[in-house]
Parts: C-alpha cells; sequence; structure tokens
C-alpha cells in the first residue's frame, strides 16, 4: 500500500498516440492560447483583436423595418400568407403585421436583398425548388404533379 504505482507517463512518451492522445492536444492548445492571450492582450487590443469596451454605435439612417421593406416584398410575403390561410388554414405571420405591411408607403430608403429569414423569400432557391409564388395569377395552371386529380395541384 504504501509503494505507487507507476503509470508509464513520461516527457518522452508524452506525444505517442494512444486513447489519450486528444486530450494531450487539448491540453497543449489550450495552455499555448492562455500563455499567448496574457503575454499579447496589449498588442492584440491595439491591433484590435479583442473585444473592446467601447459601444460601436452604427447609424445608416435607415427608416424603421416596416418602412424600410420595398413594395414588391411586403406584397410577397402578404400574398404568401393569404394563400396560406386561405388553402392550409394557418398564418405563418399575425394579421397585424400583414395589415401593417399592406398599409406601409413605399419608403425612400429600403433594405436590399431578401428582407425576409424564409428560403422560397430567396429567388435562386425559389427557382431550384420550382416553386411558384402565390401572388401568380391562375398559380394552379402551372403547378404539374403526379396524378389525375386536380384538386390538389396547388398542395
Amino acid at each position: 500500500m504504501t509503494e505507487n504505482m507507476r503509470t508509464g507517463h513520461t516527457l518522452d512518451t508524452i506525444f505517442e498516440l494512444d486513447y489519450a492522445s486528444p486530450m494531450v492536444f487539448i491540453t497543449f492548445a489550450s495552455f499555448v492560447l492562455i500563455v499567448f492571450s496574457k503575454l499579447f492582450t496589449m498588442t492584440m487590443r491595439r491591433w484590435g483583436f479583442v473585444i473592446s469596451k467601447n459601444e460601436i454605435i452604427v447609424d445608416e439612417d435607415l427608416p424603421p423595418f416596416f418602412q424600410a421593406v420595398p413594395l414588391t416584398e411586403a406584397d410577397w410575403i402578404i400574398a404568401e400568407n393569404r394563400n396560406l390561410r386561405e388553402v392550409y388554414g394557418f398564418n405563418m405571420m399575425q394579421r397585424e403585421i400583414e395589415i401593417k405591411l399592406d398599409a406601409q408607403p413605399e419608403s425612400k430608403k429600403y433594405i436590399r436583398g431578401v428582407v425576409w429569414y424564409q428560403i422560397l423569400a430567396n429567388p435562386a432557391y425559389a427557382r431550384d425548388f420550382c416553386f411558384i409564388e402565390a401572388y401568380l395569377p391562375n398559380r394552379s395552371d402551372f403547378i404539374v404533379d403526379g396524378d389525375e386529380d386536380e384538386s390538389n395541384d396547388c398542395e
């Protein structure tokens, strides 16, 4: 009981590849990062590689979100929401938001690119998925599915 058990861990065996190797590498990398950050904090701060306590103020002089949505994007999301409500019985956005978007006048400054966090709002994805937008008149004429039942073409 008084004798120490030998582990076989020595400095010359530390880099042998075995089941403990990932922990050795993680420990070594952590040690290097901690030492580096302690020694070079001031240099890193001067170069801008650390989070500063200064608040960054970005003023792009943009109007509020609902006023910055382009009318084409507002019309697209309203048509999609109406289609979901009328055909499937649910909304992807609240009715109040739809009304607010529908009532907004055109803005002088607007959001460029894709406004919504919806994959089909991006024209490239809509094209890739062969998605036919809900605002298209006679949408069901363009949708062809694999069965003879014409009542489910917009499913």
